[in-house]
């Protein structure tokens, strides 16, 4: 299990090239009393990991270049493989579940999600 740097309050870096879910994941995840910080792309995310202490990240899997959300998760665990990474798509088969578990991905959602899951997955991780 990963130790998150606040058990009562952790920070959640939220990845996506959409407005609209990073703004509706940043809700729910400050109504679950957490610290949100957001990127609207992987090389964005990047640089936020190195100036804030992220306790997980949850990711889109689909993003425009440079870099992919499999590119971050692939970075994120050499760099900073502490941190668990959470993909997201509205297309998440069994098979790219699979891909993305094998590189690291500590779970995969399929968008649309709700609270009570994004509660879950923060309580499980950190």
């Amino acid at each position: 299990m990963v130790m998150c740097a606040d058990p009562l309050k952790r920070t959640v870096l939220i990845v996506d090239d959409d407005e609209d879910i990073r703004f509706a994941l940043s809700r729910i995840v400050s109504k679950l009393g957490h610290r949100t910080v957001t990127a609207d792309s992987a090389d964005e995310a990047e640089k936020m990991l190195t100036g804030n202490l992220i306790d997980i990240i949850f990711t889109d899997v689909n993003m425009e270049a440079p870099l992919s959300g499999e590119r971050l998760l692939e970075k994120t665990g050499v760099s900073f493989p502490l941190i668990p990474v959470i993909m997201m798509s509205s297309d998440m088969s069994s098979g790219r579940k699979h891909k993305f578990q094998s590189l690291g991905a500590m779970q995969c959602l399929q968008k649309p999600f709700f609270s009570d899951t994004c509660k879950a997955v923060i309580d499980r991780f950190c």
